[in-house]
This record gives structure tokens, C-alpha cells and sequence, in this order.
């Protein structure tokens, strides 16, 4: 069988699907190219992530391992706008193409550095961000977790970060029970073909004498609120190595008052049970004097 080429309709198809090539990233250029429409709806969503007021200093679209956009100098402030109680040096958004074109965004991941939160509980008890308790029992109140739930986004990611937690609770005096913990670096992985998802945590908690160290790795079930109310399944590995007792005898005074000021412990341990729920631990427990 003999082929005809027609070299003019082979141009013709060629010019046609060339045109159609500029066509659309001259369409894409252009959507890309209005930072102030981009920063506002990374902001946006944002806000939908944290339900509070959101500021950033500047934003930036790169193509990093896809389309990307990256906030700089973060704030979240309370819901009545008096303090920031979040910050960070950035937020990177990995984000796909078309909808972003359509003025959405959806996000594969999302990594913050640089993030520092001050927690604060009052005399009465309350927390200035809400319960953490029930953060852990009911995962899906979140925004944030709603969207790693019920979304393609597959890793948040926390790094170089530190909390500052401030107890006014039972505390004598008027001076706060004050303690930080730094180097926080926070990954959690979302599964589509094993448990849907998996966690690790480490960190420093600083003190007079070294820094304690810790580490927290496991994995928990689905919690997109499809289990009808039911506890979420957690299991994992904790390591802490050398924590200063006298650091927390606040909170240890029922069981460790007479702890002398240079005693320390370390734990190694295999957890299971259910988030913000009863926690089973095996492991070994160690408790030194220097």
C-alpha cells in the first residue's frame, strides 16, 4: 500500500496545533503571571485552613516539583484580631494547574519552616486556641484535616519550628508555668493503599542543663468523620531521651515531689489506642539521679 503525504495538509495540522499550543500558555501566562489574584487566594484558603484571620508579607509562583506558591512571613491572628497566635517564614503551597487556573486551589502538599506558636491557658483553665483535646478526638472539626482527609493533598509538612506554652492554670503566684519546645519537625503522610495515614514528630525541650529530646512515629486510620463517630485507631513508637524532672514538677507534684533537682527520665515505648482517647504503652522506663 503506497501512502500519499499531502505536505500541505501535514503544515496546516502542524500550524493549527502550534497556534493551539500559544493559544494556551498565553492563557496560562497570563492567569500565572497576577500575583495579587494568586496571593489573595492563597490567603483565601488560608483562612479556610485555620478559620482565623490570615496576613502574609509576599508571595511567590514557582515550579518546584510542579506548580508551587510560596507565602512569606505568615501570620494568623485570634478570631477578635488582638494577637497573632501563629507565625512562620513560609508556607509552600504545591498546588494543581487547572484549578488554580479557575481560580481554586487545591493542594497536594503543604510545608511550613519557620513556624512558631505561642499556647496560652488562663486561670479558668481555657486554652487561647481552642481545646487540644479535642483536636485529637475530633480531627475532622479542623479544617486543615478535613483537607488531608477528604482531598488529594498527601503531606503536611512542619519543620524548624517551635511552641511556647504559657500555663496560668493552679499556678502559684502570678507568674505562668513557661516552657518551649524547639527544632520541631512534623511530617504526616497520607496512604491510598496502606493505613491512609502515617506521622512522625521530633523536638527539643530546653533546659538548664541539655536539651530533651523526643521522637514520635506511628500511624492512624482514616478520619474524614465517615466512622460514625467512632474513636480514631493510633499506634506507634515514642522515644524520650533524658527529660528533666524538676522541669514539669508542676504537674508531677502528686506523684514525684521529692524529686531530687537532678534527677532525669528516659522512656522507649510501643503505644496503641485511639486518638484524644485511652492510650495503652509497653516499653522500658528509666529514671536517674546525675
Amino acid at each position: 500500500m503506497k501512502i500519499i503525504f499531502n505536505k500541505k495538509a501535514a503544515v496546516f495540522l502542524f500550524s493549527g496545533l502550534l497556534a493551539c499550543f500559544l493559544v494556551t500558555a498565553g492563557f496560562i501566562y497570563v492567569q500565572l503571571k497576577d500575583l495579587d489574584n494568586i496571593k489573595a487566594l492563597a490567603v483565601e484558603k488560608m483562612e479556610e485552613l485555620t478559620g482565623r484571620n490570615v496576613s502574609i508579607g509576599a508571595a511567590d509562583l514557582e515550579f518546584v516539583k510542579g506548580i508551587s506558591i510560596r507565602l512569606h512571613n505568615v501570620f494568623v491572628n485570634s478570631p477578635n484580631g488582638d494577637n497573632r497566635q501563629f507565625s512562620a517564614k513560609s508556607a509552600w503551597f504545591v498546588v494543581k494547574l487547572w484549578p488554580l487556573l479557575n481560580k481554586k486551589i487545591e493542594i497536594r502538599k503543604l510545608i511550613v519552616k519557620g513556624a512558631s506558636i505561642e499556647l496560652v491557658r488562663n486561670e479558668k483553665g481555657q486554652f487561647n486556641m481552642g481545646n487540644p483535646s479535642r483536636w485529637l478526638a475530633e480531627p475532622t472539626q479542623s479544617g486543615l484535616f478535613k483537607v488531608l482527609a477528604a482531598s488529594f493533598m498527601h503531606r503536611l509538612s512542619l519543620s524548624d519550628s517551635e511552641v511556647k506554652f504559657l500555663d496560668y492554670y493552679k499556678m502559684p503566684g502570678s507568674d505562668p508555668f513557661s516552657i518551649s519546645v524547639k527544632n520541631i519537625n512534623l511530617t504526616v503522610n497520607k496512604h491510598f493503599l496502606q493505613k491512609p495515614f502515617s506521622f512522625d514528630l521530633s523536638g527539643e525541650i530546653p533546659n538548664v542543663h541539655k536539651s530533651t529530646a523526643f521522637q514520635l512515629s506511628g500511624s492512624f486510620d482514616n478520619i474524614d468523620g465517615e466512622n460514625g463517630g467512632q474513636p480514631i485507631p493510633v499506634k506507634g513508637k515514642m522515644k524520650i531521651d533524658q527529660l528533666h524532672v524538676p522541669q514539669f514538677r508542676p504537674y508531677l507534684k502528686k506523684v514525684l515531689s521529692a524529686t531530687p533537682d537532678d534527677s532525669w527520665l528516659s522512656l522507649e515505648s510501643d503505644f496503641s489506642g485511639n486518638l484524644g482517647g485511652n492510650l495503652r504503652s509497653e516499653g522500658t522506663l528509666k529514671y536517674s539521679t546525675a
